[in-house]
């Protein structure tokens, strides 16, 4: 019996795979993130975890070819210290989180590939114990 290729089959085979490879292109790396805790006085674990999902959602969408190494609240000082949560418009709480992250390549060709950036800042703002929304990011 021969066997017939049907290319209506074939057509969607091949639209699918190129769908899988265009999805899982220019995504930041997550995947290997180590979340360090930080005890705080003002913020819950709960809350700090919820401003990183916030955080990790982002890099992965605009850092394209690079990897996140590690991220961790910055701490009650460095908050009481840098910003102001009025500062970024009608909020009444601020997070800062730190984070190490790896330049795979550079899509937008400031970054050297092969290096690693410290220290790099993330800030996120909410009213009323609500949804944290991304503001800022870069050195302080």
């Amino acid at each position: 019996m021969k066997s017939q290729n049907n290319p209506k089959s074939f057509l969607l085979v091949l639209i699918l795979a190129v769908c899988i490879i265009l999805c899982s292109c220019g995504q930041g790396n997550v995947s290997q993130v180590t979340v360090t805790p930080v005890d705080s006085a003002i913020y819950t674990q709960e809350d700090i975890d919820a401003a990183i999902d916030v955080t990790l959602d982002f890099f992965k969408k605009e850092f394209t070819g690079s990897t996140l190494k590690e991220i961790h609240y910055a701490g009650d000082e460095y908050l009481e210290d840098q910003y102001s949560p009025e500062t970024y418009g009608d909020y009444d709480e601020l997070i800062a989180l730190l984070s190490t992250y790896h330049v795979d390549s550079s899509d937008d060709g400031i970054l050297e590939p092969g290096s690693t950036v410290t220290e790099w800042s993330w800030i996120l703002c909410r009213r009323n114990g609500g949804q944290w929304v991304f503001i800022d990011c870069g050195y302080c």
